[in-house]
C-alpha cells in the first residue's frame, strides 16, 4: 500500500473556499506522513473532483480507478471519502478487500465518524488528533506490519499446538462454552501470543480482535466505565456490530428456562470449584439429546439496527 487518506467532502463544496478556511483542513488523515502538505491537498482534491464528476452519471462512479502508475480504491462513509492507493499491478479485489477491512475495523471499534466527533467535544482539532491516533494504529495492522504475503492472503494466525497439546485446546473450548452459559455472554475467543488458540466467533470478528496486544496502553478506544473495579490488566471495550453480525452470534445461543438451569459458581470447604446445578427438567433434556432430539430453544431473530453496540473484553 502506497497511500491512504480520509477526506472531508463538506469542506470542499462550492467553487471558492470561505473566509478563514484552509484546503488542508479537509484532509483529516494522510499516509504516508512524509508527503508534503501541498501534494496531499492536490492529490485529494483532484481525485475527489474526478469521482464527483463521475457520480453524476447514471451508472455511478466506479470503486477502483486505474492510472498510469497506480491504482486507487475509495469508498464513501457519510460525508467522508476513504481512499486506498497502491501500485498498478495490485489486484482489484485485494485493494478493495483491504479498504473494506479498514472501514470495518474502524466501525467495529468506533461506530462512526459522528460518534468520534462527539466524543472529541465537537472540536475539529481534537477530532483530527483522534483520527490520527486511530489510523496510525489501524493502517500498519491492515498492512500486516510490512508482510506482503500476510497482507495478501489476510489469513488468521492460529497457535500451533504440540502433539500432546490437544488437552490445551479442549480446556480452552470448554472455558468458552462455560462462559456462553452465563447470562449476556454470546461467544468468545482465546488468544495466545498474537495467535488464535480457540474461537467460536466468525472469522471476520476474530480477525478484528487480533489487533489487541497484551499490555497495550495506547489502543485508540476508550474503555467502558464500570461501577465496579476490574481485575488488574483487564478492560472492557465497547464494539459495534451490524445486524447480520449480531444475528450470527445469537442464532445458536442456548437459552435457559430458569436460574436453576444455569451453571453456578460456589465456594465450599475452603476450595473454589465450579458446579453445574441442573434441575430435573434439564437432566431430562440432556437424556433426550442423547436419543437424537435437541430441545435447546434458539433465540428468535429480531430486526437489528445498522450498527449495534456490544462489549468485548480484552486482557492487556
Amino acid at each position: 500500500m502506497d497511500v491512504f487518506f480520509v477526506y472531508d467532502t463538506e469542506m470542499c463544496k462550492g467553487e471558492e473556499w470561505g473566509e478563514g478556511e484552509d484546503p488542508k483542513d479537509a484532509v483529516i488523515y494522510y499516509y504516508p506522513k512524509s508527503t508534503p502538505i501541498n501534494k496531499q491537498v492536490a492529490f485529494c482534491q483532484q481525485l475527489y473532483s474526478l469521482v464527483d464528476i463521475l457520480r453524476d452519471f447514471k451508472c455511478g462512479a466506479p470503486s477502483v480507478y486505474c492510472f498510469s502508475k497506480s491504482k486507487v480504491s475509495l469508498s464513501f462513509v457519510g460525508r467522508y471519502v476513504i481512499c486506498l492507493a497502491s501500485h498498478r499491478q495490485c489486484p482489484d479485489d485485494l485493494l478493495t478487500h483491504q479498504l473494506n477491512n479498514l472501514i470495518n475495523l474502524f466501525q467495529f471499534y468506533h461506530g462512526s465518524f459522528r460518534r468520534v466527533y462527539q466524543l472529541s467535544g465537537c472540536d475539529q482539532a481534537r477530532f483530527d488528533a483522534t483520527n490520527e491516533l486511530i489510523w496510525d494504529c489501524f493502517v500498519p495492522y491492515i498492512r500486516s506490519y510490512g508482510s506482503t504475503l500476510s497482507a495478501t492472503f489476510q489469513s488468521i494466525p492460529r497457535h500451533r499446538l504440540v502433539s500432546d497439546g490437544n488437552h490445551t485446546f479442549l480446556r480452552a473450548a470448554h472455558l468458552i462454552q462455560c462462559a456462553r452459559r452465563r447470562p449476556g455472554v454470546h461467544s468468545g475467543c482465546l488468544l495466545y501470543k498474537d495467535a488464535v488458540l480457540c474461537s467460536l466467533l466468525p472469522p471476520s470478528l476474530t480477525s478484528r480482535l487480533l489487533i489487541l496486544r497484551p499490555q497495550q496502553r495506547h489502543f485508540p478506544s476508550s474503555p467502558l466505565p464500570t461501577p465496579f473495579s476490574l481485575p488488574q490488566r483487564v478492560k472492557l471495550l465497547p464494539v459495534f456490530l451490524t445486524g447480520k453480525e449480531h444475528h450470527e452470534l445469537t442464532a445458536n445461543l442456548p437459552r435457559f428456562n430458569s436460574a436453576h438451569d444455569r451453571p453456578h459458581f460456589y465456594t465450599g470447604g475452603g476450595n473454589s470449584s465450579l458446579a453445574a446445578e441442573q434441575s430435573s427438567s434439564s437432566a431430562e433434556r440432556l437424556r433426550d439429546g442423547r436419543r437424537g432430539t435437541n430441545h435447546w430453544p434458539r433465540v428468535t431473530p429480531v430486526e437489528q439496527p445498522e450498527l449495534r453496540g456490544d462489549v468485548c473484553g480484552s486482557k492487556g
